[in-house]
């Protein structure tokens, strides 16, 4: 009896564990202009969902400048939001001008949804000069990461194989 009060508690908690928030997806995009090649990572965004990046992050650029971290809270002309559906980056914009990273316009845009294939890519420095842009993006899940859901499952069946064990023995 006491090992079905276990594996019922057990149970209880799986469940209210399922609606825990699962980890945040980071994608790694490159985009060049045959000359110059750009880069980097949009991260923290939520698997199915409309959300804003954390932050984005500009890793790499043959051009040499404009490397640093972008915040998403700040404001430009277009609005910053990504969609992504099942770990696929699918529609998003990002655009930020003016930053103490030596440029003055960062601009991503992407939409990948039925019958739209628009990727657009821009990185221009202090000078006002358009160094970098192109029509494709590459685009890639950075990794997949273990939802918290799926570590409390785990647990809660290794409770149960436990508690199962421990009532065969008690049998025995």
């Amino acid at each position: 009896m006491r090992s079905v009060k276990l594996i019922a508690f057990l149970l209880t908690l799986m469940s209210a564990g399922l609606s825990a928030q699962a980890s945040t997806l980071d994608f790694r995009f490159t985009f060049s202009d045959g000359t110059d090649t750009i880069v980097g990572v949009i991260a923290g965004l939520k698997d199915n969902s409309v959300s804003a990046a954390e932050q984005i992050r500009i890793t790499s650029n043959t051009a040499g400048f404009g490397l640093g971290t972008y915040s998403s809270t700040i404001s430009g002309p277009a609005p910053i939001f990504f969609t992504v559906e099942n770990t696929m980056l699918v529609k998003g914009s990002f655009y930020l001008f003016g930053d103490g990273h030596g440029i003055i316009g960062l601009y991503i845009s992407l939409d990948k949804t039925a019958g739209n294939n628009v990727q657009t890519a821009q990185l221009t420095n202090l000078s006002g000069v358009e160094t970098t842009r192109s029509d494709h993006i590459n685009v890639s899940l950075a990794s997949v990461p273990l939802p918290a859901s799926s570590l409390l499952m785990l647990s809660v069946l290794l409770g149960c194989g436990v508690a199962f064990k421990r009532g065969r023995n008690r049998k025995s």
